[in-house]
């Protein structure tokens, strides 16, 4: 399970330096796989003593993953290209 938070990290990493344009695809594998493991979780809990912190943690990262996916998703106005599809014709 370790091993999969760090090649999750280094695929951030990657994409964040070297493909801009995928990092809606990268919040969407964020998001799925904090859903994936809420699922299990469901299914098979844990023996628990009190509430754990990082359960609100997690809860508050994952609202942050999602609107970095809206965020990603959202076009502005001004990024679009020009008429004449190169940028500073005149």
């Amino acid at each position: 399970m370790a091993w999969l938070v760090v090649l999750l990290g280094a695929l951030c990493i990657l994409t964040l330096v070297r493909y801009r344009k995928l990092v809606p695809l990268v919040f969407l594998v964020l998001v799925l796989h904090y859903l994936g493991n809420r699922v299990i979780l469901r299914l098979q809990p844990l023996p628990r003593t009190g509430t754990p912190i990082g359960l609100y943690v997690n809860f508050g990262l994952f609202l942050l993953m999602l609107l970095g996916l809206a965020l990603s998703l959202w076009r502005r106005a001004d990024s679009r290209p020009s008429p004449g599809g190169r940028a500073g014709n005149s």
